[in-house]
């Protein structure tokens, strides 16, 4: 027995044993606390290692190792020899060589795991850098990696193209690219760019006109991203990317064109129906309608001849000569006039010359010869209808003494002012009626527009404008 070999004295085993026996629980306690210690440590000394360099992690596991090899090496032997002090020694020899190779296998196998780590570490660092080369190289935007505190950029192909620059690192960037903004955006772009770095906001927008090295400005959107001190919210790195949209714009610009160009055909289209049925509706009134009413006034003379001219008569007659005129006004107002026979001041005098029929007032016609060389015959009848429909409107509500008509050109455009000295009216409290809406739907079709100025006791003024 163990015993024995220690002159009597008990064991170290069976005095352990002894002890759990007596203290159980109190032991058990201790082995919680003291396991739950260890893994602690571990968890902790892990967690240290794991954002340590490779070198420290070594060099820990290497000390670690010799340690616990010193510590328990020796008793280890002393257990397999027995205390005998020959086969001690010779162990303490082997103990060495074992201690190399277990060393040098333990420093082998963590060394290869940090490799593979470091190596796989490596790749997918090489993967992203080449799949960000892609992108950028493929990317129709022009961006730069912009070192705010070293004023360097590493800008991608693009962005070369853009800026004229043959090298991807551009020293003084944030200057050369502020002299390639157009000079009537700079202030703007400069000012809005210096509020978002003072400030905390992390990404910004800003839209642009750029110089290309073609000399031509072509309208971009710069989006950028700012990474910022976490500590200090100081600005560090600052990612631009321009994005040019001047082909987008010129297709939605072209798009739009081609929008209006249908809206006014289509307007035209519908101007041009209504001219014609104005005129089938005047030529029935005409050859119709007036022709039977003068067929009834004969029939209504021939009866008055023959048996005396009575009171009833006379009313017939009356009544179908105010009937005879209304519609042949009316046939004359909806008939458009042709202009291959008559000029478009001539059809006016004539329009004006019905008018007066009615109400007098004085009138003045300012158009030079040379204006209506340059009118069609659609802009000529459209001219027409707007001077017919505001001057049924002074006859309705202006009670005026005198209107004047002017057509002159202006900067390419002509420009159609009818002025009456009229009541007047409120024009922010009056709405637009039916007239002045079909003057304006006339006018859309041609690309022109429409103001009118007036107030009450100050008469009325509306001026028509289109493009030739």
């Amino acid at each position: 027995m163990r015993g024995s070999e220690n002159d009597g004295a008990p064991s170290l085993d069976a005095a352990f044993y002894v002890l759990l026996r007596r203290h159980t629980i109190a032991n058990i306690i201790i082995l919680y606390t003291l396991a739950s210690c260890f893994t602690r440590t571990f968890h902790y000394m892990k967690s240290l290692l794991s954002k340590s360099s490779p070198a420290v992690r070594l060099a820990f596991i290497y000390i670690v190792f010799s340690v616990i090899w010193i510590l328990l090496s020796d008793e280890v032997v002393v257990r397999i020899a027995r205390h005998d002090a020959g086969i001690i020694a010779k162990m303490q020899n082997y103990k060495g060589l074992l201690f190399v190779i277990f060393s040098g296998l333990v420093l082998y196998f963590t060394a290869r795991k940090i490799y593979k780590n470091l190596n796989d570490s490596l790749f997918k660092k090489e993967e992203l850098i080449t799949k960000l080369n892609a992108l950028n190289e493929a990317a129709r935007e022009g961006i730069a990696d912009y070192d705010y505190r070293t004023d360097v950029a590493l800008i991608n192909e693009q962005m070369k193209l853009m800026m004229g620059i043959d090298s991807t690192i551009v020293e003084g960037f944030l200057q050369k690219h502020y002299q390639r903004i157009h000079p009537a955006d700079q202030k703007r772009v400069a000012d809005g760019f210096m509020s978002i770095v003072q400030s905390a906001l992390l990404t910004c927008k800003i839209e642009f006109r750029y110089l290309v090295p073609d000399n031509t400005y072509r309208d971009v959107i710069s989006s950028c991203y700012i990474i910022r001190d976490p500590n200090t919210t100081a600005p560090l790195y600052i990612m631009f990317a321009l994005h040019d949209v001047t082909e987008v714009r010129d297709a939605k610009a072209r798009y739009y064109e081609q929008q209006m160009k249908f809206k006014n055909a289509l307007s035209l289209s519908i101007i041009e129906a209504q001219e014609k049925e104005r005129n089938r509706w005047a030529e029935e009134l005409h050859d119709n309608v007036c022709q039977v009413l003068t067929v009834a006034k004969l029939y209504t003379e021939q009866a008055s001849i023959e048996s005396g001219k009575t009171e009833s008569l006379q009313r017939a007659q009356a009544m179908v000569e105010t009937a005879l005129n209304d519609i042949r006004h009316i046939s004359s107002t909806i008939k458009p006039p042709s202009f291959s026979e008559t000029s478009l001041p001539e059809a006016i005098e004539e329009l004006v010359s019905n008018i007066r029929r009615f109400i007098e007032f004085e009138f003045h016609l300012d158009m030079a010869d040379a204006i209506e060389e340059q009118l069609s015959t659609d802009q000529k009848l459209m001219l027409y209808r707007v001077v017919q429909e505001q001057l049924n409107n002074i006859l309705k509500y202006a009670d005026a003494r005198h209107v004047s008509i002017s057509l002159i050109q202006k900067d390419g455009h002509m420009l159609l002012t009818i002025h009456d000295d009229g009541k007047g009216f409120d024009s922010e409290e009056v709405k637009a009626g039916i007239g002045i809406k079909n003057i304006k739907g006339r006018l859309e079709a041609f690309g022109g527009g429409l103001s009118i100025q007036s107030g009450k006791g100050k008469g009325c003024e509306l001026q028509a404008h289109f493009a030739l």
